[in-house]
């Protein structure tokens, strides 16, 4: 008899959760851009679509909307996809829909090779709410999973750049749109845990050295 793995329960979970609530759209991107995330993340062992399942399935417990719910979902699914895979605008607007394109352009901060400065990126994050919300959790994730893959100077990086510039976003964010404050604070709350827990690690062992990726 198999046993099925976190990675499995959690997408089955959040599969069915988006049938029940009818997110037909979130549903078809699950599936979309699974196909289109193949293989492993950096430890070798954790599918890479892992990390947009558990940003998805943080965002379904926030309280959002419903229409905002669904297009969060749809961001979160889509987010690397144009970075990453190179997929256009264009396709995701056709598959679903104009509103789920520009969330995605918003999140994407490489374009055939080229970085935008990242002032230019953050502010246009805080443009929508929902493009603020996503990178949030996506950040979330990036701390949440680093420990034992990144060494320590890249993991202490990951935490100069999420006081720099994630948390000075959810700021903005709130003010902006305080409809969504609730989301916003969750997510900080959230982040700012991850690093204590990460910065109290790194203090009870000072000469340990995680594997390098």
């Amino acid at each position: 008899m198999s046993t099925l793995n976190h990675f499995e329960k959690s997408r089955i979970a959040l599969y069915y959760f988006m049938i029940g609530a009818g997110f037909h759209n979130a549903v078809r991107a699950m599936t979309w851009c699974e196909e289109h995330h193949p293989g492993f993340r950096k430890d070798g062992k954790t599918p890479a679509f892992a990390h947009q399942i558990w940003i998805a399935n943080h965002i379904r417990t926030l309280p959002l909307p419903r229409e905002a719910m669904e297009l969060a979902l749809v961001g979160a699914f889509l987010h690397d996809t144009r970075e990453d895979k190179g997929v256009s605008l264009e396709e995701v607007a056709a598959l679903f829909g104009a509103e789920a394109a520009s969330l995605m352009d918003g999140l994407t901060k490489k374009v055939r090779g080229l970085e935008l400065p990242k002032e230019t990126y953050f502010a246009g994050l805080v443009e929508t709410p929902l493009r603020a919300l996503v990178k949030g959790v996506d950040r979330l994730h990036n701390l949440s999973s680093m420990v034992g893959v990144f060494d320590r100077a890249k993991q202490k990086k990951y935490i100069d750049e999420t006081r720099q510039w994630h948390l000075p976003m959810l700021k903005t964010a709130r003010r902006r749109f305080p409809e969504y404050e609730a989301a916003y604070e969750n997510i900080k709350q959230s982040l700012l845990s991850r690093i204590d827990l990460i910065e109290a690690i790194h203090a009870a062992s000072p000469d340990a050295e995680p594997e390098a990726p």
